[in-house]
């Protein structure tokens, strides 16, 4: 197992926020990681567009997980218009 971070940028709308949250710990469970701390990092301007989109929520998570995990999730939050970007970089 791997410590990792998970950075999410979210719609900034707080309904599309909250369910782009929810569906992200519950593809976490599914796949079998373990949420070791959450930070909300809060609302902000975007420095360039996203799917046209100016503003964001950013959402961080440590999480820890076998590496081959992170790479089949890709294609899930790809999927899902509430999340804009996400990036797992290695603690």
């Amino acid at each position: 197992m791997r410590l990792y971070e998970a950075m999410f940028v979210f719609r900034a709308e707080d309904a599309r926020f909250a369910e782009g949250k929810v569906f992200t710990k519950v593809e976490f469970e599914k796949a079998g990681f373990v949420i070791k701390n959450e930070a909300d990092l809060g609302e902000r301007d975007l420095s360039y567009q996203i799917q046209k989109e100016t503003k964001a929520h950013y959402y961080l998570y440590e999480v820890e997980c076998p590496p081959e995990k992170v790479s089949v999730l890709d294609s899930t939050f790809q999927l899902k218009p509430e999340i804009l970007k996400f990036l797992f970089t290695r603690k």
